[in-house]
């Protein structure tokens, strides 16, 4: 008999038991979900305040996270975009000291137009393969005698040429290949993978021996869209 009490003993007490863990766990997340439901109010009521507070101001907050991130984009972008014109002009002296080898080297070997020939068939090979960073090579003239994607342009007079916001880029290159031997030039050009025009930032040289220009650029968007995106990004966290 006293077995059998303590049977029912245990028994009572494994009932209790669960009923206690039954009644802990249930209040538990009635807690949880009380606490939640009033974390959730008081988020609403911050955001409505938020939302009452900036209707009555010249300018949200948004607006002004919005203008923080436009600032530190413009910010930085000029300084991505100087960069990415130190690295065409690196590219372009080194370019120039190759010709330079190369026609020292050859000058008293051919006439002058085999010359000129060996050296736009050099800068052929090394534009092959190369689909947005090339050279094209230009005389005083503006007649155009090397360009790896335009080649039904090859031996016409491209002086004339605007881009769609009417600028005479080509013009340009001349006076600045005349005038100073070198420098920048951004007009709008065709992107290659897009082939819809899209500002490009072109450095350009006078290799003298032959008066001709020669250029290379590059559309900086390719490289500021995901510097833009990435800035976006990180001021969501």
């Amino acid at each position: 008999m006293r077995f059998l009490k303590d049977s029912l003993k245990v028994k009572y007490l494994l009932v209790l038991i669960i009923a206690i863990a039954i009644i802990f766990l249930g209040s538990f997340f009635l807690f949880y979900q009380i606490l939640n439901n009033f974390f959730n109010y008081q988020k609403k009521l911050v955001q409505d305040l938020l939302i009452e507070e900036t209707k009555s101001t010249s300018k949200t907050n948004l607006q002004i996270v919005q203008d923080f991130i436009d600032n530190l984009y413009e910010i930085s972008a000029i300084h991505y975009t100087e960069v990415i014109k130190e690295h065409l002009k690196l590219q372009a002296h080194l370019f120039h000291k190759i010709l330079n080898v190369f026609y020292t080297q050859y000058k008293n070997k051919m006439s002058e137009k085999e010359l000129e020939k060996e050296m736009l068939e050099l800068i052929k090979k090394i534009n092959k393969g190369h689909k947005e960073v090339y050279f094209f090579v230009l005389n005083d003239k503006g007649i155009l005698l090397e360009h790896p994607h335009e080649t039904q342009l090859i031996g016409k007079n491209v002086r004339e040429f605007r881009d769609i916001e009417g600028k005479y880029f080509v013009k340009e290159i001349l006076n600045l290949a005349k005038e100073k031997g070198e420098g920048f030039v951004t007009y709008f050009w065709p992107n290659y993978f897009k082939n819809t025009p899209e500002k490009k930032i072109t450095y350009i040289f006078l290799f003298k021996p032959f008066s001709w220009i020669i250029a290379t650029g590059v559309h900086p968007e390719k490289f500021l869209q995901p510097f833009e995106l990435s800035i976006q990004e990180k001021m969501k966290d």
